[in-house]
């Protein structure tokens, strides 16, 4: 179980040291980060959701197993109330309540679980996680972006809300229920794979190159960064552990909700924060910090409570 885990965390940790390590020979800028934001968003990812979707998501398949959206938007919000909770404790500077309060609710649920649950569960564990997936990733686009937004959000200011990768995921969702499914030509769905795959590297890389200009004697003499990691891999993980226990939730649905639960900071945090307002600096220092120390603390959490 360690080693599973921790080759699944070195792999984003490789990539993010790539990004770094191009920032500091100049192959990339503050503006190039941008740029790869930008297509991040509008194009690589509602690509991967919509194919994700095409491919994978039933009706059947949402009757089984309902519950998994469910409790995949219920630990976003979990998050976001835990770092409410600590918004003090913090000791935030400026306008950093949105940013820590998105790290907080906002896990790594899609790329960095992937390979576990194929690891510990095969086949039927990738489409369980996928189907959580489709919770968290509404919340995502929602949700999330209203946290980032919410100070400077109005009726002109709504469209925020209607992102690409929510667009993607609405068609994605309504296609494999019409007659178009099965329909669409092999080449264009291809096409979009491609593109789809490219979002995992495109945001390593950016955010790589934002931890290069991480200022890390501040972050260690701060108490910022030591809430964030118990906020999102101690406290978080414990409440949705005990939720899931407590609501007798049947063993296969259990370990995929305890899975996506004890995952660090989203590694696209900083440039979907970028996108839509904070600071990616913390933000980067923040996916740093938790990605690091969930090389001890996965492996622990699921060792002892996978069922």
């Amino acid at each position: 179980m360690f080693q599973q885990v921790m080759g699944s965390v070195l792999v984003i940790l490789i990539l993010l040291l790539v990004g770094v390590w191009a920032r500091l020979k100049g192959l990339m800028t503050r503006e190039t980060s941008e740029s790869i934001s930008r297509i991040v968003i509008d194009i690589t990812t509602p690509a991967l959701i919509f194919t994700a979707m095409y491919r994978q998501f039933t009706p059947d398949l949402l009757r089984q197993s309902y519950v998994l959206p469910l409790f995949g938007a219920l630990a976003i919000l979990t998050g976001f109330t835990v770092g409410l909770l600590l918004l003090r404790a913090a000791r935030l500077e400026e306008d950093e309540d949105n940013t820590f309060l998105y790290l907080t609710a906002i896990s790594n649920f899609s790329y960095m679980p992937l390979p576990l649950a194929y690891m510990l569960f095969g086949d039927k564990g990738i489409i369980l996680l996928f189907l959580a997936n489709v919770g968290s990733y509404f919340m995502l686009w929602t949700f999330g972006v209203w946290i980032l937004t919410r100070n400077r959000l109005n009726l002109s200011g709504l469209k925020n809300l209607l992102t690409p990768p929510l667009i993607g995921l609405v068609i994605g969702f309504l296609v494999p229920l019409s007659p178009l499914k099965g329909h669409i030509p092999v080449f264009i769905i291809d096409a979009l794979d491609m593109l789809g795959k490219a979002t995992v590297p495109l945001v390593m890389l950016s955010v790589g190159g934002l931890i290069a200009t991480v200022d890390f004697k501040k972050a260690f003499t701060q108490a910022t960064m030591p809430v964030l990691v118990v906020a999102r891999l101690f406290l978080i993980p414990a409440i949705m552990i005990a939720l899931v226990y407590t609501l007798k939730l049947p063993p296969q649905l259990a370990n995929i909700v305890i899975l996506i639960s004890v995952m660090p900071s989203a590694s696209s945090s900083p440039i979907i924060i970028q996108r839509f307002g904070g600071k990616p600096d913390l933000a980067a220092t923040g996916v740093f910090f938790t990605t690091v120390a969930s090389v001890v603390t996965v492996p622990a959490l699921l060792s002892l409570f996978l069922r």
